[in-house]
């Protein structure tokens, strides 16, 4: 009998299908593995044999397997009789079936990513690039990304196994409370807030949640999410923050505001040097002993500004292939990396033109994959100015089938002093909302509309718009709040 050159994990495994072994167990390969699994094509020729009898339900053995190539017209293309009798006698021996069939797909799924990743660099090297470079290579990541997503995973667990790693991972719980910061509540099983109220009903932000802010525009959903990124970051947190509409420089005089108590307008009447620095500046107060105090103000400011471990991307045409491949990036920079927020994600350039639940399904792949919590922004629309309260809810979201589907948590802001009996909009139109209000700090609602892993209810805070500050509603600020 002449030698052949083979590939010993699927003749394995067929050696053991053919001689009758896994008889049994036929359904769980033939769900498992598929004809385009088997890289040697005599080997597929033969598997398709095995489909074609499973599917009839008829024994599967050499003889039937032999008699069923004949049928399809297969037997020549799956090397004859003498391939089949010798891969049965060479590759027999005793094998644990998930093994056998792990190897294959395996193997299988080596030769497709070194398959594409020739094929890209045929096309790089041969093939001129229309696109954008930054897009054509966050699309042949994508395409590499998905052929990994097919790597085997575990098999089905047994709840006495879960069990067990249900007190490991409380245990751990536990460790990791003694070398935290003791001021976090024992109840936070993510990263804290900052707000009671908010850590009550999230327990924290989870590895690898989707988190959605939806508010109407003007409310403070930014400020919020630039008060949400302070909280982790000043905890040593690096974290990453996404701004479609604003540049760093704005995002940063923001978050300079809060840190410092400062509008911009105390900034801005501040006489900079042109010598200074951001570790040290240099301001004629004109001997002003306010404007001493708020230099020595902004000066500490800056340094603590400074020394946030704090990421900004401020590419207002990025595409989700953008996004996706610059967290991922950054992560492989900084291992650590807690938390990423998205303003907004509305404003992400899709790749195709329908593309809305594209968006939303991309972001919430990015936070497991990452297993980083990601915060989202997006707009509502305007059904929240045609009900008695204003109160927003899930529909109101801006394609809101598919976020609201990805989300694991729904954040929806509502601010009484948006609406007014009358007034007019930006654009000059009639309608019931005024933009600008008088009074510089707000009442805020905070409404957590669905939470995958815990409860819903609603966190109030005040909003100071001038310093970009939102702070938990003290008891004796409740009546502020419209019922």
């Amino acid at each position: 009998m002449p030698k052949y050159d083979t590939n010993a994990s699927e003749c394995t495994l067929l050696a053991n299908i053919l001689d009758g072994g896994f008889n049994e167990d036929t359904l769980t390969i033939t769900s498992q593995i598929t004809a385009d699994d088997f890289l040697d094509s005599r080997n597929k020729s033969i598997y398709t044999a095995v489909l074609s009898l499973s599917v009839k339900s008829q024994e599967v053995n050499m003889i039937s397997v032999i008699d069923e190539l004949r049928n399809l017209k297969l037997l020549d293309s799956a090397g004859g009789e003498d391939y089949i009798q010798y891969i049965t006698s060479t590759f027999l021996a005793p094998s644990n079936i998930n093994s056998s069939i792990h190897s294959v797909l395996d193997r299988s799924l080596l030769a497709q990513f070194i398959s594409k990743l020739k094929g890209i660099c045929d096309e790089a090297t041969t093939k001129s690039i229309s696109t954008n470079i930054s897009e054509y290579i966050a699309e042949k990541e994508a395409q590499i990304l998905e052929i990994s997503k097919r790597r085997r995973v575990s098999d089905f667990t047994k709840m006495n196994e879960v069990t067990g790693n249900i007190v490991a991972h409380l245990a751990s719980q536990t460790q990791n409370r003694k070398t935290r910061d003791p001021s976090i509540p024992r109840y936070v099983e993510g990263l804290p807030t900052g707000y009671e109220g908010l850590d009550k009903i999230t327990l924290g932000w989870q590895k690898g949640d989707m988190i959605v802010v939806g508010a109407r525009p003007s409310v403070g959903k930014t400020a919020f999410a630039l008060n949400l990124a302070y909280n982790v970051c000043k905890r040593g947190v690096p974290v990453l923050f996404f701004s479609l509409e604003m540049n760093d420089i704005r995002i940063g005089m923001r978050l300079l505001s809060k840190l410092t108590k400062m509008t911009q307008i105390d900034i801005g009447e501040l006489d900079i040097s042109t010598q200074s620095t951001n570790k040290k500046i240099f301001v004629d107060s004109h001997s002003d002993a306010n404007k001493e105090l708020n230099a020595t103000k902004l000066q500490r400011g800056l340094e603590e500004l400074r020394d946030l471990d704090f990421y900004l991307d401020c590419n207002t045409n990025a595409g989700i292939m953008d996004i996706v491949s610059r967290c991922k990036k950054l992560k492989t920079q900084v291992p650590d990396l807690g938390l990423i927020l998205i303003d907004y994600i509305t404003l992400i350039r899709s790749n195709n033109s329908s593309g809305k639940e594209n968006r939303s399904q991309e972001v919430a792949a990015i936070s497991n994959d990452l297993q980083v919590p990601i915060i989202a922004l997006t707009q509502l629309n305007r059904e929240t100015e045609k009900t008695a309260s204003h109160k927003p809810q899930m529909s109101d979201i801006r394609d809101s089938g598919s976020i609201e589907q990805d989300a694991d948590i729904v954040i929806m802001l509502y601010r009484a002093d948006y609406y007014s009996d009358s007034g007019k909009n930006k654009e000059g139109e009639e309608q019931q909302v005024g933009f600008e209000v008088n009074n510089p700090i707000s009442p805020v609602e905070a409404y957590v509309r669905k939470n995958r892993n815990g409860g819903t209810g609603c966190v109030k805070f005040i909003f100071d718009k001038p310093i970009s500050t939102f702070d938990a509603a003290a008891d004796d600020q409740q009546e502020q709040f419209q019922r």
